[in-house]
């Protein structure tokens, strides 16, 4: 089937929706293309909905959002921290993908795991250590919500800064 260009339109069906992280369709609604859903390293199906309509087409894999993340409410306020700052979360997707090019056995995975564990609690410390007047935080909302049958922790607006001074304490 061609458009009124002459050029050949791609058949799609909308699969499952999922959020995309980075690239030409980050913020868009995205589908994966149940009509043609074979993957590669460097390409995933996608169905977008933009400025040009709903068309297919495909991004990178590395531009779609894990499975845990994803477009459901968070569970979590780590989840809430990665859905709302995409930035981030392509930093860490893209620095698992480079330390999985490593060829990395089990034992490595820990000692990877630890490594990044002492550094984030340091940054964690050395941002706390800045003092609310130069310390840079991002906002998050995250709001309760029953998952499972379990209540997740409470964060508003107004309690955000009463956090950040708890942070402090976190030494």
């Amino acid at each position: 089937m061609a458009d009124e260009k002459g050029k050949l339109k791609m058949t799609y069906e909308k699969g499952k929706c999922v959020k995309v992280i980075g690239g030409t369709h980050k913020n868009k609604t995205v589908w994966l293309n149940a009509a043609k859903p074979e993957m590669t390293d460097r390409r995933v199906n996608i169905v977008v909905d933009d400025e040009k309509g709903e068309r297919a087409t495909w991004t990178s894999p590395r531009f779609i959002s894990s499975d845990v993340i994803a477009v459901t409410p968070p569970s979590s306020y780590a989840h809430a921290v990665l859905q709302q700052q995409p930035k981030t979360e392509l930093l860490v997707k893209t620095l698992t993908i480079e330390l999985a090019r490593c060829k990395l056995d089990a034992a490595a995975i820990d000692q990877i795991s630890e490594y990044f564990d002492v550094q984030l609690k340091h940054a964690v410390r050395v941002q706390a250590s800045l003092g609310l007047s130069k310390a840079l935080y991002k906002h998050v909302d995250y709001k309760a919500v029953k998952v499972d049958g379990q209540e997740t922790i409470v964060l508003t607006e107004e309690e955000t800064e009463d956090n950040l001074e708890d942070m402090h304490a976190y030494n």
